[in-house]
């Protein structure tokens, strides 16, 4: 409905522009959690206040750092707008992924996946009225962030009730957490580089239907990443406590995981590759369909 311009002005602010900036703001903490409260429960409490305290003076360096970057390239005020909101977003998305982390730590997801699927709810069904009425570009923003502020609270209150998460500064438990979640960090400081900086730099090296046509392909490519998160929001927990015990029974349920992840992936990636125009005409319509060539190379990445 955007088509390729208004498309890649939504995607350059939601997929490239905050999602890079914001990797700072993740601080690595989901892997961290996921490695260490498993063993430690009462752990989360001792950084979660001050992890949180840090995370909030960090968005809002990168929110004016974000706005000044737009400033001298000259980007229109609705696509600042946009980006603002987005920029909030990100920040309740990486607060909720702790929240998210801990629940998973503590194997109480019930309430968790309950939440997940309201929240995506409420930001489809928003983003399609939205579409309807033909507001601008930056009404686009709203229901993606008033989804994310719903399920913090969600998340908070099952947190708080499951796991025993409390909210207090324990500079201590605080520079433990960051140390050890250090080496995580740097990891997804490294992926993303991969897709969310090419969108980034597309949109301020060409034009913003360059980035529609890439990232409506990276969307659809990604689609070989759904058995991905199995192995961070299930298999770290399971890993941690495996490797309590030994050595083999943590290679033994890496085996199976991964055997399970490839059978998935594998002809799911040859599928987008092989039929890239045709999934592209289908799904985006033929002014999609010069991102085709990004699929073929993205689907297997």
């Amino acid at each position: 409905m955007l088509g390729p311009e208004g498309f890649g002005q939504l995607n350059w602010a939601a997929e490239g522009f905050t999602a890079v900036f914001f990797v700072l703001a993740g601080l690595g903490l989901e892997v961290y959690i996921r490695k260490e409260v498993p063993l430690r429960p009462e752990h989360a409490s001792e950084f979660f206040g001050g992890t949180l305290l840090l995370q909030v003076l960090l968005a809002v360096v990168l929110l004016a750092v974000m706005q000044g970057l737009m400033v001298l390239d000259g980007k229109p005020d609705h696509l600042r707008v946009l980006v603002l909101l987005l920029g909030i977003y990100q920040l309740f998305f990486r607060c909720n992924g702790t929240l998210a982390a801990v629940l998973h730590a503590r194997e109480r997801v019930d309430g968790l996946s309950v939440a997940n699927i309201a929240t995506k709810s409420v930001w489809g069904l928003g983003q399609v009225l939205v579409l309807l009425l033909e507001l601008p570009l930056p009404w686009l923003g709203v229901p993606i962030l008033a989804s994310e502020l719903v399920r913090a609270v969600v998340l908070f209150r099952l947190a708080r009730r499951h796991a025993g998460l409390e909210l207090r500064l324990d500079a201590r438990g605080t520079r433990t957490a960051l140390k050890g979640a250090l080496p995580f960090f740097m990891n997804e400081a490294a992926l993303a580089a991969n897709g969310p900086m090419g969108i980034f730099l597309l949109g301020f090296l060409t034009n913003t239907t360059e980035v529609g046509w890439y990232g409506s392909a990276m969307n659809l490519a990604n689609i070989t990443l759904m058995a991905a998160p199995v192995l961070t929001w299930v298999m770290m927990p399971l890993l941690a406590r495996a490797s309590a015990h030994s050595q083999e029974e943590i290679f033994r349920i890496a085996r199976r995981a991964l055997e399970a992840v490839c059978a998935f992936s594998i002809p799911l990636m040859l599928a987008m590759a092989l039929g890239a125009e045709t999934w592209m005409s289908l799904v985006y319509g033929e002014t999609f369909r010069p991102g085709a060539v990004v699929m073929r190379l993205q689907a297997p990445v």
